[in-house]
């Protein structure tokens, strides 16, 4: 028998079990009278016994929780639970346990009659022994803690041993032969949790992953049984039984429902930085961000069960209802719990404005902060890429990447795909206000185009979302969360990521922190991925030493490799909004009343429909400025309601607007690191309107927007102009109003260009590689050349689709020969 259960007898201590006795101080511990029943003495002790011993559970569940818990309990003067030289520490107590729930799992429960047998000497009423633990004499209060045994179990098999019933008859009756279909399944469960199980450190429980319920892990089995199995597979009671009796340290979700709630904040205390010092596997792909790209990035690299990819994500999950709900996307907005808030510098022709410039710190990115609204630019877009040196970005390259991630409501086609992971729907435009855009814009000459991402962007339409089935589908739904049942998949949740490890000019790792401030390095044996976005990728290459080398050395940050394009080529698209009156109550002013907030929530709770489930930019176009240009400058939202400072201010009337907005703007500006802590938010300079030509575009496009709401369609519902004025005609005053009210639609892009190694602001090539760097890529939309003619949340997921057949070395995809329609139709 194990030393941890070794008792030996002595003379030097009597227990007593007389009635009558008189014990000292120290023997208070001991047996206790045999007078005393089971529930006196619980009650003594104010210990509450349990009715019945449920699924075979005789024992307390091993835990560090549990063992602390056992160490606060009073026993014996000596204090024998509380640590020390002669005490027992966590440790001793956690390897008794674990030995003991070994002998337990071997059909040894009957132990302690085996032990009393071979152990006790019985005579006059006295017993004669001591107890070890861990070498270490302790009393039977500590004995019977340290072992994570029940009282009423120890007093039970105690008085079988005062009653004479020996170890033969016990163990007769507690147990029966097993079956070989039994020991066939056990064997099968030991292999499924070996092969899939994650071993979680400092314990003995088993996470499987998150995607498993018991039910699939039951009909695995009986697949598997019957397909190569002896015997016949046992029924899911049986199993279930099995899983409950043998294999107590496996812990699964019990639904699906739970497979991203309580079991996945155990896997994130486990994947925590806190754990990260403990963390010492190395990986083949390190992602930083898990962000519109990131996800993409972490759900195909970790396809080929070979490459263990870790991702890094300084936000939290994105399992919250502010996200998931469509119509709650101002909550995030104006929330700093899954957002950077960045604010740019005083913008010198936008009247000196600090324009707020929200960025995604959350699984999925901005792409669970946005407006959902899907648009992939024109095609001219990516042809011009390829112009600017960007070898195999044309159109007819990226449309099968942009088909590849799709899952479009209304099938596949041509240009639409129909069984990718991002589900993207058409609203219905229940609300009547839809329609009348579309007829105005119609009436006021420009075309109707059922779909912006297909063979027509010019005109006015429906506009595609990345909605489904009433909830936000952004990419942690589409692309993390389906893998996250791989065990080559791991996630580090609230995790920043400070430098990447670099030797001999190397990325060989980073270096990350949590909340906690626990420093810990991640080593990366292929590639480390930046996919943190426009701000907060080129920040980690300059803090890493990779930059403007001037920039660096004004900071005191060594110069490891000089990139001047770090940081610079910022771009973004401003906008504008054009507000009216609306003479009918059937805008969202009325919705957003709390008397109305209540029944509207209740319904999407319960069902996921109603106004809640959608973002309610359901209509919209894209048109040109000037004659001269290719295709469309100017994108156009619609929305039934007032949207005042981001939507942190509840409108106070009736209207509806539409958002206006230049898609190429001339100017260009840059981020650099805060010169105060380089750690800190960096400066964001855009330089709004310092391009003369930005400011004439968007003056323009206001003029459009005016020419559609004056038509006919809109009559029976338009009111007074509110935004900019019905006072505000000239030119002069319409700028004054651009100066005073544009704002940015979240597009920021361009930081860590993609060019050819001859262009000197280029910072990585057309593959993502960093030039003069190994082992570093960086893919999300920092890389774009230049902006798009449209939302950025599409284009980066192509993006981090076509690099992830680059990193692998997969062949890329046939290029597509869908025709585009080429002239624009201006009035």
């Amino acid at each position: 028998m194990s030393s941890q259960f070794q008792a030996s007898t002595a003379t030097n201590r009597r227990l007593v079990y007389s009635p009558d006795c008189n014990r000292s101080s120290e023997q208070k511990c001991a047996f206790p009278p045999s007078g005393m029943t089971i529930q006196k003495l619980n009650k003594e002790n104010n210990v509450k016994a349990p009715t019945k011993v449920k699924n075979g559970r005789r024992f307390q569940k091993l835990s560090y929780k549990s063992i602390a818990k056992a160490q606060d309990k009073h026993c014996c003067r000596r204090k024998c639970l509380q640590g020390g030289k002669t005490g027992l520490s966590k440790g001793d107590i956690m390897a008794c346990r674990e030995a003991f729930w070994k002998l337990d799992e071997n059909k040894q429960r009957n132990y302690i009659l085996t032990f009393f047998l071979t152990n006790a000497i019985k005579s006059s009423g006295h017993q004669n022994f001591i107890y070890l633990v861990a070498g270490k004499e302790v009393c039977n209060s500590a004995w019977i803690e340290s072992h994570g045994m029940s009282r009423w179990r120890y007093f039970s098999l105690k008085n079988d041993f005062e009653n004479g019933r020996n170890t033969s008859d016990t163990a007769k009756g507690l147990f029966r032969m097993k079956s070989n279909r039994s020991m066939d399944a056990e064997l099968w469960f030991e292999n499924y949790r070996d092969t899939l199980a994650d071993k979680m450190p400092d314990s003995w429980y088993y996470h499987l992953p998150s995607c498993h319920t018991k039910k699939t892990v039951y009909t695995t089995y009986v697949e598997e049984t019957n397909n190569n199995g002896i015997y016949k597979p046992l029924s899911n009671t049986q199993f279930l039984r099995m899983w409950r009796e043998k294999f107590k340290t496996v812990v699964i979700p019990k639904t699906k429902q739970q497979c991203f709630g309580r079991f996945d904040r155990e896997r994130k205390l486990w994947f925590s930085a806190n754990t990260l010092l403990k963390y010492t596997t190395d990986f083949e792909y390190v992602i930083v961000g898990a962000g519109s790209a990131g996800c993409v990035l972490a759900n195909r690299l970790s396809e080929d069960g070979s490459n263990r990819v870790a991702v890094l994500e300084a936000g939290p999950k994105d399992n919250t209802w502010t996200i998931e709900m469509p119509a709650a996307l101002t909550y995030n907005l104006s929330d700093d719990k899954y957002n950077w808030f960045y604010h740019t510098v005083p913008q010198k022709h936008l009247n000196n404005r600090e324009i707020y410039c929200p960025r995604g710190r959350v699984w999925g990115g901005s792409s669970s902060l946005n407006a959902m609204v899907y648009i992939r630019g024109h095609a001219f877009d990516y042809d011009r890429w390829q112009v600017e040196g960007c070898d195999g970005w044309s159109y007819a390259d990226c449309l099968p990447y942009f088909k590849k991630a799709q899952n479009h409501c209304l099938g596949e086609n041509e240009y639409r795909g129909g069984d990718g992971p991002l589900h993207v729907s058409q609203g219905n435009l229940e609300n009547p206000l839809f329609q009348a855009f579309i007829d105005a814009a119609v009436q006021a000459g420009y075309d109707y185009t059922p779909d912006m991402n297909g063979f027509q962007q010019a005109g006015f339409g429906p506009m595609d979302m990345t909605i489904h089935k009433g909830k936000r589908w952004n990419t942690a739904s589409a692309y993390l969360k389906p893998a996250l049942c791989r065990t080559n998949l791991v996630v580090f949740t609230e995790t920043s990521t400070r430098k990447l490890d670099i030797e001999n000019n190397r990325v060989v790792g980073v270096e990350c922190h949590s909340a906690g401030r626990n420093v810990a390095n991640i080593r990366a044996t292929k590639e480390v991925i930046l996919a943190s976005g426009a701000i907060n990728s080129p920040q980690l290459l300059m803090l890493s030493g990779i930059g403007n080398g001037d920039d660096l050395k004004e900071l005191g940050i060594p110069v490891l490799l000089h990139l001047p394009g770090v940081g610079y080529n910022l771009q973004d698209h401003l906008e504008v909004y054009v507000q009216y009156e609306c003479t009918q109550p059937i805008t969202l002013y009325t919705a957003q009343k709390l008397w109305n907030m209540i029944p509207i929530g209740v319904r999407w709770f319960a069902f996921q429909t109603g106004l809640a489930s959608s973002s309610h930019l359901e209509a919209g176009g894209f048109t040109s400025t000037r004659d001269d240009i290719p295709h469309p400058d100017v994108q156009f939202h619609f929305l039934p309601s007032l949207v005042i400072d981001h939507g942190r201010i509840p409108p106070d009337k009736e209207g509806f607007q539409a958002h206006v907005g230049t898609m190429r703007a001339f100017s260009r500006g840059y981020m650099k690191l805060n010169p105060n802590n380089p750690y800190h938010d960096p400066i964001i300079q855009p330089n709004y309107f310092e391009h003369p030509q930005d400011i004439i575009d968007l003056r323009e496009a206001v003029k459009i927007a005016r020419k559609v709401f004056a038509q006919k369609a809109l009559e029976p519902f338009r009111g007074a102009e509110i935004a900019p004025g019905a006072d505000v005609t000239s030119d002069s005053a319409i700028d004054e109003f651009l100066r005073a009210k544009a704002d940015t639609e979240y597009h920021p892009c361009g930081t860590c260009k993609m060019g050819s190694e001859n262009d000197p602001m280029a910072v990585v090539n057309p593959s993502g590689v960093v030039f003069g760097m190994e082992g570093l890529r960086v893919i999300d939309s920092s890389i774009m050349p230049s902006i798009v003619s449209g939302n950025l949340n599409a284009p980066t997921i192509m993006m981090a689709e076509k690099l992830s057949d680059v990193v692998l070395g997969k062949q890329s995809l046939p290029k597509s020969n869908a025709p585009v329609y080429e002239n624009v139709k201006k009035q």
